[in-house]
C-alpha cells in the first residue's frame, strides 16, 4: 500500500550525520514517503541535529521550529546529538513532536506510526553513557553524492576532551562488523560509485571493542574492489587520531610497494575551525578587542545602587567556518543607554577590524498584575511573616525574558537570596538571607502543590 505523503529532512553537522540522514530519508523512501526539499510544504519533517557548539544547538532549534512554521500539522521530528544532550529542553519544546536519540534513528518509521496512532509527544533517548550499546546498523543503497559515497563504520568517542561534548552525544566508541561493511561498499559500487569514505565519529578507534582495527577493513575493502578509491573521514582532531592514521598509511605503503608501486596514500588534515580561525595575526585582533570590550555594569540607578540601568554581559563565544564571534548582551529599561554602549561596540569594531551585527532584543519578560502564582507569593509571605509582600521594583532579566518568550502564556517569578555586585566580576550573595529564602522557597512550594 502506498502512503500517499511527503517528507523532508534536513541536515546539521558531520559527515556520519550526513550519512545517518540518508539512511532515514531511504527507510522513508522505501516506505513510500514522497521526498520534498526541506523548504517545501511536507507532512513529516526530519531534523538530524547537532550539539558540538552553542551554535549548534541554536541551529537546530532554529531548524525545528522552521519546519513547524511551514506547516504547524506536520508531524516534526527532532533527532540526533542536540535532542540526545538536551532531551528534556526537546521534550518541552512544543514545535517537536517525535524525539529520537543517537542509535534509534532506524526506529523513525516505527515511532512516525506510533506518533500518528496515539497523537501524542513520544521520545526514544537512551542513556547512550552509562547502558552499553551495540552498533545501529543502518544501510545505503545510494547517495545524494554521484560519484563519492559516505560509508559509517564506527560511532562513539572514548577521549572525554575537556572541550567536547561529542562523547556525552554519541557515547562510547562502537564499531560496525567488517562483513556489512563490505556488503555496503558492494551494494554502492553496483550503483556506480568509484570512491569511498569510511566515516566515524572516531575513526581511529575502530575495532578497539571488537578486536577489528582500521588497517584490516582497509585491507578488505581494497582486496574486494581493487579500482575503487578510499578515503578516511571524520571529525576527529586530536594527535593520537593522526598519529594513528600515519602509522596506518605506512603500513599499507610497504604492503603494497611492491604489488601496486603506483598506489596513492596521502593524509590531507582540513584543520579544526579553530586553528583556521585563531592564527597569529587574528588571535592578536580577537584578543585586543576582548580586552577593550565593555564588561559588567555601565550605570547605576543615583538614588538607588541596588537598580542596575546599564549593563554588558559576555554570552557567548563561538568559532564557527573559520569565523570567530563574540556575542554579547546589552540590559537596560532606557532605549538610549543601549544605543549609547552599541555605537561604542561600533567604534571598537572599526579599531579592531572586526564587524558588528545588531540584533533584537531578547524577549521582555512582561508583568502581570492578575498573575496567580506572584499572588500566592504574598499569600505564603505573609503566613510566615506576618507581613504584607510590596514590590518595590520591576526586573526583567535575561533568563525570564527567554523562558517567557518560548512559552507565552507560563506564569513566571523570579526568586533569588539577595545578592550585591550584580552583573560585576565581584558579584555574591548575602549569605543572611540564604536560610530566609529557603524556607519562603519551600512553604512556596508546598503552597503550589497544595492548589494542584
Amino acid at each position: 500500500m502506498k502512503i500517499n505523503k511527503k517528507a523532508a529532512l534536513h541536515n546539521l553537522g558531520c559527515k556520519v550525520n550526513a550519512y545517518e540522514t540518508e539512511a532515514m530519508q531511504q527507510i522513508l523512501e522505501n516506505a513510500g514517503y514522497e521526498i520534498v526539499p526541506f523548504t517545501e510544504y511536507a507532512d513529516v519533517y526530519v531534523v538530524n541535529t547537532c550539539s558540538v557548539t552553542n551554535m549548534a544547538d541554536r541551529k537546530s532549534r532554529q531548524m525545528l521550529h522552521k519546519a513547524k512554521k511551514m506547516n504547524p500539522d506536520a508531524i516534526v521530528v527532532g533527532a540526533g546529538c542536540y535532542v540526545q544532550t538536551k532531551e528534556a529542553e526537546a521534550l518541552l519544546d512544543d514545535t517537536v513532536d517525535i524525539v529520537i536519540g543517537n542509535n534509534k534513528k532506524h526506529e523513525l518509521l516505527a515511532m512516525i506510526e506510533a506518533y500518528e496512532n496515539d497523537h501524542g509527544k513520544c521520545g526514544n533517548v537512551i542513556d547512550i553513557n552509562h547502558e552499553k550499546q551495540e552498533y545501529e546498523e543502518m544501510f545505503l543503497e545510494r547517495t545524494a553524492e554521484h560519484t563519492r559515497a559516505f560509508i559509517k563504520v564506527q560511532d562513539g568517542c572514548n577521549q572525554f576532551c575537556s572541550y567536547c561534548i561529542i562523547p556525552f552525544a554519541r557515547g562510547r566508541v562502537r564499531s560496525r562488523n567488517s562483513e556489512d561493511v563490505i556488503r555496503e561498499v558492494k551494494r554502492l559500487a553496483e550503483h556506480g560509485f568509484r570512491e569511498i569514505v569510511l566515516t566515524g565519529i572516531h575513526l581511529s578507534s575502530y575495532g578497539v571493542d571488537t578486536g577489528d582495527d582500521l588497517l584490516h577493513l582497509i585491507r578488505e575493502v581494497h582486496k574486494v574492489l581493487p579500482d575503487t578509491a578510499i578515503w578516511l573521514g571524520g571529525p576527529e582532531v586530536s594527535y593520537d587520531a593522526r598519529k594513528v592514521l600515519e602509522d596506518l598509511l605506512a603500513a599499507l605503503r610497504e604492503e603494497y610497494a611492491n604489488t601496486d608501486p603506483e598506489l596513492s596514500l596521502t593524509l590531507e588534515p582540513l584543520g579544526h575551525e579553530a586553528d583556521q580561525a585563531m592564527d597569529e595575526a587574528s588571535g592578536r585582533r580577537c584578543a585586543e578587542l576582548m580586552y577593550l570590550l565593555p564588561y559588567g555594569v555601565m550605570k547605576y540607578d543615583s538614588c538607588d545602587r541596588d537598580v542596575i540601568l546599564n549593563s554588558v554581559n559576555t554570552v557567548r563565544v563561538t568559532c564557527e567556518n573559520g569565523v570567530v564571534e563574540y556575542e554579547q548582551m546589552i540590559r537596560s529599561p532606557i532605549d538610549a543607554y543601549k544605543w549609547e554602549l552599541v555605537d561604542r561596540l561600533r567604534i571598537l569594531a572599526e579599531l579592531t577590524g572586526a564587524s558588528l551585527v545588531v540584533q533584537d532584543s531578547y524577549a521582555g519578560w512582561p508583568f502581570r498584575k492578575d498573575s496567580p502564582l506572584q499572588q500566592l507569593c504574598c499569600q505564603v509571605y505573609n503566613r510566615l511573616t506576618g507581613q504584607e509582600l510590596k514590590i518595590e521594583k520591576l526586573n526583567s532579566c535575561a533568563e525570564t525574558g527567554e523562558i517567557a518568550g518560548a512559552i507565552p502564556d507560563m506564569d513566571i517569578v523570579a526568586l533569588a537570596p539577595w545578592g550585591r555586585g550584580a552583573h560585576t566580576p565581584r558579584e555574591h550573595l548575602d549569605l543572611d538571607t540564604l536560610q530566609p529564602f529557603w524556607e519562603f522557597l519551600t512553604a512556596l512550594l508546598r503552597a503550589m502543590c497544595e492548589e494542584a
